[in-house]
């Protein structure tokens, strides 16, 4: 196959191994009653974010030491970036679909005060790995990898103390439950859905280490704005449909849950492993992650987004796709 090929291949292995994978382990944290805000803020971050942790160890693993950290990288950093700002765009769209379909929304998005601490975490932490980026220091990324990781220790110790006893609700059937009958091939699912996701992973870096080839260091550019247009679709889509039916806190904490986690443990996770080399537009990317989050807590704090405001994430993406044309 040619890398495109690979590439739009690896995508839909990827998405479709990523929408097994979320549907069965809903389906399990409804069967072992997991609390909302454990399995929201904690659990479901850490399993939905196999994806890209598969592709960073393969990268990092398996492939050219300077391109593999590249792609590793840009694994790290593209998450929250897609998820700052092209995905509120799309939950936008989703709520004016809504309205176009008669649905009775309020206006701007409505959501709780528990939501500030997040935004708090990725608007402070996130902005400081671009520090070791430029001074190339492996005992200050030593430091600021182990600050990273007790950062998330924390952020999981404040999410207990808050947390409701509210539990999750039964949501969906897993697939594989609904056509084979016992509960246990939910995990069998979600097994299924992993190895997919370690194949898909494999060749969606390989497709990206070969379109990249000609142009040296733009497979960090690449990496931050591909593998999480592909990894994030599970979460995107989940926010739009809560979104279109007026869930509007299910929808923003669906976005903004699992970028604490990228702000936090996995830098720090990478920190400690490889080198910290980034180039312009990965700085680009990062700062323009932390601008959507501080903006959104700035409504967040008041406890509305408006909808307008959503509007932004489509400007920060489209100045982050003309870096890659002027910079990189």
């Amino acid at each position: 196959m040619s890398p495109l090929e690979e590439l739009a291949a690896s995508l839909i292995a990827v998405f479709a191994a990523s929408l097994l994978f979320i549907n069965a382990i809903e389906y399990i944290a409804g069967r072992m009653k997991w609390t909302s805000s454990f399995t929201g803020s904690i659990v479901t971050p850490l399993f939905t974010s196999i994806p890209e942790l598969i592709i960073f160890l393969i990268a990092v693993f398996s492939y050219s030491r300077e391109k593999g950290y590249e792609i590793g990288i840009g694994a790290i950093i593209g998450e929250p970036f897609i998820t700052s700002t092209l995905s509120y765009f799309l939950v936008l769209l989703s709520v004016v679909a809504a309205r176009l379909a008669g649905r009775p929304l309020s206006k701007g998005f409505a959501v709780s005060s528990d939501m500030r601490l997040p935004y708090i975490m990725i608007a402070v932490l996130f902005p400081w790995i671009i520090i070791p980026g430029i001074f190339h220091s492996m005992f200050l990324q030593y430091i600021m990898g182990a600050v990273y990781l007790l950062s998330y220790l924390l952020y999981i110790w404040l999410v207990r103390n808050r947390e409701a006893a509210s539990l999750v609700e039964a949501g969906e059937e897993a697939y594989f439950v609904r056509l084979l009958g016992s509960p246990f091939y939910a995990l069998l699912q979600m097994l299924l859905a992993i190895l997919v996701l370690y194949f898909g992973s494999t060749l969606l870096v390989e497709s990206i280490s070969r379109i990249s080839s000609p142009q040296p260091g733009s497979a960090l550019s690449l990496s931050i704005l591909l593998i999480p247009m592909a990894t994030a679709i599970p979460e995107t889509i989940a926010s739009m449909i809560w979104a279109f039916t007026g869930k509007n806190d299910l929808a923003i904490g669906a976005l903004v849950g699992e970028n604490v986690l990228y702000a936090t443990f996995y830098p720090g996770f990478s920190l400690l492993i490889i080198p910290w080399n980034l180039n312009l537009t990965a700085a680009v990317g990062v700062i323009g992650t932390v601008i959507a989050s501080a903006l959104y807590f700035s409504f967040v704090r008041k406890g509305r987004i408006p909808a307008y405001v959503m509007s932004f994430g489509l400007a920060f993406f489209i100045i982050y796709i003309c870096s890659l044309a002027f910079i990189a």
